[in-house]
């Protein structure tokens, strides 16, 4: 038995034809694969294919009816009598006259059919018409979708274009980091350079302090024989003089050759701080005021006011050298200009 069809059925049938219905497709839907095969086998008709009747699909049976039925009078009676005598919508009050003919009938019911279909027209073009107007209402929401799906775009290119620069200027900062080093290993060297340039002066200053303090001894030597040799041509009471004068000098060189040179770390890092032609001078200073004593010319050795400790003595016009004597240690402190004197001050007295 054929299932019978809803509204929504012949809709989406119409939908699918295209608003126009082949017979074809009626008696398929209509009378069923049954049916159709009967009516074939008892007609004699014959199947496109090479079908057989009960193994041919309904729809190649329905397209077989529908050619043989516009000229097969019992043919079309036969479908007429086959059809529902009701319409789909179960309306009981429209039965089948039995005193109409078969084709009247099949007529009647199809202008039944043609009326569904306006009705499912009607209803589909108010569905369309609301779909329409669902779009209408959709579209500006569809294109701030669209625009928001720009904006995402252009700050995804946004974003990879701070990337790339981000990623350049590591590459700078990395570049002038090794540069920084670089140029920084440069001066560490230079300022190497520069302070064992200055040793090396220091060393040769040294050197010709020592080779001048060796001259003056040889020169006191050779006057001392040069004396010893004269001696004996002087009267009695000048060489009784000259002899406790040399032994004079001779106890108080003794008593000076006793005091011992120390530099302090804040005396050489002044003394470095100078010219190499001071440095020179101050070394001259100290050799004199060890050999020779404090009271040798030009020194002008003296102990500071107010501290019974610190000694200075000059080295040349400007600078002063400042030392503290400690038993046989002379022990040396700070040297530079009168105007240094106040800090070092300071800093002696904190200490």
């Amino acid at each position: 038995m054929v299932e019978a069809w809803t509204a929504e059925d012949w809709v989406e049938l119409i939908l699918s034809c295209k608003d126009e219905i082949p017979l074809a497709v009626l008696l398929e839907r209509m009378l069923g694969k049954k049916r159709l095969a009967s009516l074939v086998r008892k007609h004699g008709l014959r199947l496109k294919g090479g079908f057989r009747p009960e193994k041919a699909p309904a729809a190649e049976l329905a397209r077989c009816v529908a050619r043989a039925f516009a000229g097969n009078e019992t043919l079309r009676g036969e479908v007429a009598s086959a059809l529902p005598a009701t319409p789909e919508d179960g309306d009981p009050g429209e039965a089948v006259d039995p005193g109409k003919s078969p084709g009247e009938d099949l007529r009647v019911r199809l202008e039944r059919t043609e009326r569904s279909l306006e009705e499912a027209k009607r209803r589909l073009a108010r569905a369309e018409k609301r779909a329409a107007k669902a779009r209408s209402e959709l579209a500006p929401e569809r294109r701030r979708v669209r625009e928001t799906e720009r904006e995402i775009e252009d700050l995804r290119a946004e974003r990879n274009a701070l990337q790339q620069e981000l990623k350049k200027a590591a590459k700078r900062l990395a570049e002038l980091e090794r540069l920084a080093a670089e140029a920084g290993d440069r001066d560490l060297h230079a300022e190497l350079h520069e302070a064992d340039r200055r040793i090396a002066e220091l060393e040769e200053i040294q050197e010709e302090d020592r080779k001048a303090l060796a001259e003056l001894k040889s020169t006191v030597e050779a006057l001392r024989q040069e004396v010893e040799e004269l001696l004996p041509f002087a009267p009695e009471g000048r060489r009784e003089r000259a002899r406790k004068k040399e032994r004079i000098e001779k106890e108080g060189e003794e008593a000076r050759l006793k005091l011992l040179p120390v530099y302090e770390a804040s005396f050489l890092e002044s003394l470095m701080s100078l010219d190499a032609k001071v440095q020179r001078k101050v070394h001259q200073a100290i050799a004199r005021a060890v050999l020779r004593g404090l009271s040798y010319p030009g020194l002008e050795a003296k102990l500071l006011r107010g501290n019974l400790k610190l000694w200075e003595f000059r080295a040349g016009i400007s600078h002063r050298v400042f030392f503290v004597l400690d038993g046989e240690n002379m022990i040396f402190k700070h040297v530079g200009t009168r105007e240094s004197l106040d800090t070092f001050l300071k800093r002696f007295a904190e200490s």
